[in-house]
C-alpha cells in the first residue's frame, strides 16, 4: 500500500512521469532504493510494530495466558515469599519482540540484604502462548522422516539475549545470574492452586540456590562436616503410582527410594519413639527396564553353552525419572542423592520390581512373563517362543528369581533421564552435559565428588568421563490409558512392547530395541521409528519434549561409593532383599562400561556420620553448560 501511494504522489508532482510504469517495475525500483538506504536510527521493524504504541490490554489469547500466569505466580510470591528477597516477574509478550516465537515470563530474584550478589533469574516458556510447532519432514538416507519439534527448542541464543536484556533494564548495573529455562505446558491448569504453588516454588528455589552458592565463602556439602547426630535410612518401595512434577506432568515412579535422617540417642542408636521427627534428605523415583545385550559366547565350534547363561539376553537398567535433593540442590548434594540408588543392586534387590502387579483383567504391560517370547526357551523354529504364565498359582517368587537369573546378565546399569527445559533441568543438566562430552560439566561433577568426600574421591577415580553418551534421546509426554488416566509415556518400555505387540508381531520388539541401540543410524530416523511404534499402540499420545538418558560409568559410581564410605557415610537400608540365585541386531555395547555387580558396597549398614575437618569452600555450578 505504501508503494502505491508513493507512485500516486509522484505522479501528482511530476506530470512527465510515464503512466505506463508497471507494478513490477515499481516493486523493483522500490527494492533498489531500499537496498541503498541505511537503516534509520530509532526506526521500526515490520515485525514489532506493536511497540510503537502502548495498549492497556493484549489483543491476543497469548497475551492473556502470559498475564494470567504472571498474576497467579505473583500472588503466591506475595503470600508465601520471604520478605528478605525481592521477587520480580518480568513478562515478555512474543508480540512485542522481533525474535521470540513464544511468550516468556522471567522470574528475577535479589537478596535485599546482599544486593551486590546480583540478580538470579529463571525463564518460564509459555507453551500455550504459541501454536504447537508443526513437525517437519526431511529426507534422511532416502527415507522421508518425520521430525518432532518441541517448544523447548525455542530456548536459544536469541531468547537468552531477550531475557538478559529485560533483566538488565529492570536491574541496571546488577550482576546477572541466569538459570536455564522451563516450559510451562499448554495444559497447565492455572486454577489448580497446588500446581501453581509447586511451579512458583521450583522457580524461586532455582534462583535462590544460584544466589546462595554465588556468595564468596560459600561452603558446599562435605560429609566430613556432618555432626554425629543423624541416623540415616534408605527405604525402597516398589509398585508405586506415578507422581506429578513441578509443571503437573505425570512421571513414572514404579520404584521410589527415600533417603532420610532421624535423630539418634546418646548411645548412637535409632530412637524408639515413633514421634521423632524424620527429615527427608533426597528422593529418587524411576523404573526398571531391560536392555538387549546377549552374553557373549566363545567363538568355538566345540563350545557348549551351560544352562546358566544360554538364555541370558538382557542387562537390567534402573532409569531414574526424578532425582532431587530435598533442601540443597548443588552438585555435591545431587551426588549424595544419587547414592541410595546403589541399594537396588545389593543382593539384586531390583528383581522385586518385576513382581506381578496382580492385574485382574486386561494386559499387564510390565509382565516379566512376556520375556519368554524373545528368549524362546522352547527353541521354536520361528525364533520366538511363548510367554510364561506368571499369574499361575504354580509360579512362586523363587520362580521369578530363577527366570531373571537365567535371562538377565548379572549386574545393574544406573541411568537418569534429564529433561530438556523441564522443571528438573536446572539442577540436573550438568549430568546430561557431562554425558554429551562437555569438559566443564565433567570437571564440575568430579570437583563436586571431591567436595562431598573431602578430596577422597580422586583416590579412587583415575579420571575420564563420569557418564556415557548413548547418542540417544527419550520422548517425553503422556498418553491416556483404558481408565482415562493420563500417564507418563515412559510406561511404554521394552516389556510393554513385548506384552502389547510381541505375540502379534515379534519383529516390533527388535525394532523397538534398535531405536535405542542401533547408533550407526541417524538419531532422527530412530526417533521417528520409535514414535511410530508408540502411536501405533496408543492413539491418544501427546509428545511434550525430550530428555537425555544419562548412564553413569561404573568406574565413577564405584569411586563415589568407596570415597563416600571412607568419608564417613553409612546408611541403613530397611528394604528386604531378593537374592538371585540372519539379522544383525544392535546390542547395548555400553553395558560393559556401566553394569555394576550385585556385591555389597558396605554403604548400607547401621550407623551415622562421623566428624572430621572441613575441606573448605566450593563453588557449585548450575546451568553453565549451554556454551
Amino acid at each position: 500500500m505504501g508503494i502505491e501511494d508513493g507512485n500516486k504522489d509522484s505522479n501528482k508532482n511530476n506530470q512527465t512521469t510515464t503512466q505506463s510504469t508497471t507494478m513490477g517495475s515499481a516493486f523493483a525500483a522500490a527494492g533498489q532504493t531500499q537496498a541503498k538506504q541505511a537503516p534509520k536510527q530509532g526506526g521500526f521493524s515490520f515485525r514489532n510494530m506493536a511497540n510503537m504504541t502502548r495498549s492497556a490490554m493484549g489483543r491476543t489469547p497469548a497475551s492473556e495466558v502470559l498475564s494470567k500466569l504472571t498474576k497467579a505466580l505473583s500472588l503466591v510470591y506475595e503470600e508465601s515469599g520471604d520478605k528478605n528477597f525481592e521477587i520480580t516477574p518480568i513478562a515478555i509478550d512474543m508480540n512485542s519482540t522481533i525474535s521470540l516465537g513464544v511468550s516468556i515470563l522471567v522470574i528475577a530474584l535479589r537478596d535485599k540484604t546482599a544486593l551486590d550478589a546480583g540478580v538470579a533469574y529463571h525463564t518460564l516458556i509459555l507453551e500455550a502462548s504459541a501454536e504447537a510447532p508443526a513437525p517437519r519432514f526431511e529426507t534422511i538416507n532416502g527415507i522421508n522422516t518425520e521430525i518432532i519439534r518441541s517448544i523447548g527448542e525455542a530456548y536459544d541464543k536469541e531468547m537468552i539475549a531477550v531475557a538478559a536484556e529485560a533483566v538488565a533494564k529492570a536491574f541496571p548495573q546488577s550482576r546477572q545470574l541466569p538459570i536455564s529455562a522451563c516450559v510451562v505446558p499448554r495444559d497447565f491448569n492455572l486454577a489448580d492452586q497446588q500446581a501453581v504453588y509447586q511451579l512458583a516454588a521450583n522457580t524461586i528455589f532455582a534462583c535462590s540456590s544460584e544466589l546462595e552458592t554465588s556468595y564468596n565463602g560459600f561452603q558446599d556439602l562435605n560429609l566430613n562436616n556432618a555432626m554425629n547426630d543423624s541416623y540415616l535410612t534408605v527405604r525402597t518401595t516398589f509398585g508405586n503410582p506415578q507422581i506429578n512434577n513441578a509443571t503437573n506432568q505425570p512421571i513414572r515412579s514404579d520404584i521410589v527410594i527415600d533417603f532420610s535422617a532421624a535423630p539418634i540417642n546418646q548411645g548412637g542408636q535409632q530412637p524408639q519413639q515413633t514421634v521423632e521427627r524424620v527429615s527427608s534428605i533426597a528422593r529418587i523415583s524411576g523404573f526398571m527396564d531391560l536392555v538387549w545385550d546377549p552374553a557373549q559366547m566363545p567363538q568355538n565350534i566345540y563350545y557348549q553353552p551351560t544352562q546358566q547363561n544360554s538364555f541370558q539376553r538382557y542387562a537390567a537398567r534402573f532409569v531414574g525419572t526424578a532425582l532431587e535433593s530435598t533442601s540443597l540442590l548443588t552438585i555435591p548434594a545431587q551426588l549424595l542423592a544419587l547414592l541410595p540408588a546403589l541399594s537396588l543392586r545389593e543382593n539384586n534387590q531390583w528383581v522385586q520390581a518385576f513382581r506381578s502387579h496382580g492385574f485382574s483383567d486386561g494386559v499387564d504391560m510390565h509382565d516379566i512373563g512376556a520375556i519368554g517370547i524373545e528368549v524362546n526357551f522352547d527353541n521354536a523354529p520361528s525364533g520366538f517362543g511363548s510367554r510364561i504364565d506368571t499369574r499361575a498359582d504354580s509360579f512362586k517368587p523363587e520362580h521369578l528369581h530363577k527366570l531373571i537369573a537365567s535371562t538377565v546378565r548379572p549386574g545393574l546399569i544406573l541411568s537418569l533421564d534429564v529433561p530438556e527445559c523441564g522443571p528438573e533441568t536446572w539442577y540436573n543438566e550438568v549430568f546430561s552435559a557431562a554425558a554429551s562430552g562437555h569438559p566443564g560439566a565433567n570437571k564440575a561433577i568430579i570437583d563436586a565428588a571431591n567436595c562431598l568426600t573431602n578430596g577422597i574421591f580422586s583416590k579412587y577415580f583415575g579420571g575420564g568421563q563420569v557418564a556415557l553418551d548413548e547418542y540417544n534421546k527419550i520422548h517425553l509426554g503422556h498418553y491416556t490409558d483404558r481408565q482415562g488416566v493420563r500417564r507418563d509415556i515412559r510406561d511404554i518400555d521394552y516389556l510393554a512392547i513385548m506384552n502389547l505387540v510381541g505375540e502379534k508381531d515379534p519383529s516390533i520388539i527388535r525394532d523397538w530395541s534398535d531405536t535405542f541401540l542401533k547408533t550407526n543410524y541417524d538419531l532422527r530416523l530412530r526417533l521417528a521409528g520409535r514414535k511410530k511404534i508408540i502411536t501405533g499402540i496408543f492413539s491418544d499420545v501427546v509428545f511434550t519434549g525430550f530428555a537425555r538418558r544419562v548412564t553413569f560409568e561404573t568406574s565413577f559410581i564405584e569411586a563415589l561409593a568407596k570415597s563416600s564410605i571412607e568419608a564417613g557415610l553409612n546408611i541403613r537400608s530397611v528394604t528386604s532383599y531378593a537374592d538371585l540365585g540372519s539379522y544383525e541386531r544392535a546390542t547395548a555395547g555400553f553395558a560393559g562400561q556401566t553394569l555394576m555387580s550385585g556385591d555389597m558396597t558396605g554403604l548400607f549398614n547401621r550407623g551415622g556420620l562421623g566428624n572430621a575437618t572441613p575441606m573448605g569452600g566450593y563453588r557449585s555450578f548450575t546451568n553453565r553448560w549451554s556454551a
